[in-house]
Parts: structure tokens; sequence; C-alpha cells
């Protein structure tokens, strides 16, 4: 795909994320299985119309789930 972008032979959207994360083996599955993850379908308005500012925002609304109400810390009491 990246050769393909290069070439402008590509898909006319795109965008690059970069990052790292790690479970163990059946961790993510079973994370998503006991609700520790909210998932929302996407589709091309959210990626690549929606300002970036507002894409957890709008996301959220999709599922019914006001985002302005979560904490962007961790911590331990």
């Amino acid at each position: 795909v990246l050769e393909d972008i290069a070439n402008t032979t590509g898909p006319d959207k795109y965008i690059f994320l970069l990052g790292c994360a790690g479970w163990a083996p059946g961790q993510l599955e079973k994370e998503l299985k006991e609700g520790g993850w909210l998932t929302v379908p996407g589709d091309d308005a959210l990626v690549f119309d929606t300002p970036d500012e507002e894409k957890w925002r709008m996301a959220g609304l999709r599922i019914g789930v006001d985002i302005s109400l979560f904490v962007d810390e961790a911590g331990q009491a």
C-alpha cells in the first residue's frame, strides 16, 4: 500500500498512524468479551471528514456515550 501511495496508484484518502500496544495471547479478545473496550462502527466520514479534535466525541455519540464524562488520566486509589 505504501508503494502504491508513493506511485499515486493507492487510495485517495489515507491516514498514517504510528504507535505501540501489546497484549498477551488472548488478552485483547478477553477484554473485548468482558466489555473492557468501547467499539464503534467506523466509516469514511468519521475517519476522514470529521476534524481530529471531534473524532472521539462523534464516535461516542454513535453509541450513545458522552465522552466528555470520561477522565483522561489514570491513577491508583
